[in-house]
């Protein structure tokens, strides 16, 4: 994907050669070549929505989506740097779409709405009349963690891959799980209730 849309890009830099990361390919074109960030966002949004066709739900997702909405007063939404038509043709492929009260997510190139900074999440707070000491935020990278602590909301670290646990636990995080089997759990934590007042 990230090699694809380099190849938008005429006499791309060095530093970008052989990286298979989309978002840095994106970012170097809104910060360097703005002319064609708009088209490389497009396009990155097209292969993103054909690749989640493809792609399967984490073990115990979507009972823990369905779980937490039947808590009383309890709403879920996703906040996410991929695209949102990606989101929701994942969503709507795999029976999840019923169960999430929003989608925050990217729209255009404007990386500088994208997390770490926590435009996404604060969005989402307003939008779903939500305060931070109410809320938690479940991310699986440093990225999601920043975003949270920046929002004030309390994060739970998602260390679903061998490497990640030690990397985001030291974060500090609100709590660390690696199994969606353990977000629920999790939720009911004094540490996480507690976390957006320290």
């Amino acid at each position: 994907m990230a090699q694809e849309l380099l190849g938008m890009i005429s006499d791309p830099p060095l530093a970008l050669t052989g990286t298979q990361d989309p978002f840095r390919v994106l970012e170097y074109a809104a910060e360097s070549r703005p002319e064609l960030a708009a088209d490389i966002e497009r396009r990155f949004t097209d292969l993103e929505t054909q690749a989640v066709m493809c792609a399967g739900s984490k073990p115990h997702a979507l009972e823990f989506i369905r779980e937490a909405t039947e808590l009383p007063g309890t709403a879920v939404a996703i906040v996410s740097n991929n695209s949102e038509a990606a989101i929701r043709t994942f969503l709507a492929a795999n029976d999840f779409a019923a169960y999430i009260a929003g989608v925050y997510a990217r729209t255009s190139a404007d990386i500088s709405l994208l997390k770490p900074a926590p435009h996404l999440l604060t969005a989402a707070l307003l939008d779903q009349r939500c305060d931070d000491a109410h809320a938690v935020f479940v991310g699986d990278s440093i990225t999601d963690i920043e975003a949270g602590q920046a929002a004030g909301i309390p994060t739970i670290a998602y260390a679903d891959k061998p490497g990640k646990l030690a990397r985001l636990t030291a974060r500090r995080p609100a709590a660390v799980v690696t199994d969606m089997s353990q977000l629920r759990q999790a939720l009911h934590q004094p540490v996480v209730r507690r976390a957006g007042k320290e």
